[in-house]
């Protein structure tokens, strides 16, 4: 966050600071591995569970 937010790590980079939108998206984003990851997993207890 910081490199994007602080004026001299953001010359040092060459980034702007993102807007609210593009901080949700981004979040947005990265839960999804999260999410995915639990069904798979919620995926192969069942099938754990059905075949033993």
């Amino acid at each position: 966050m910081a490199v994007v937010h602080v004026p001299f790590l953001q010359a040092a980079f060459g980034t702007e600071a993102l807007s609210l939108g593009q901080w949700a998206m981004c979040l947005g984003l990265a839960s999804c591995v999260l999410w995915f990851d639990e069904l798979r997993k919620a995926v192969l207890r069942g099938r754990e569970r059905a075949g033993g």
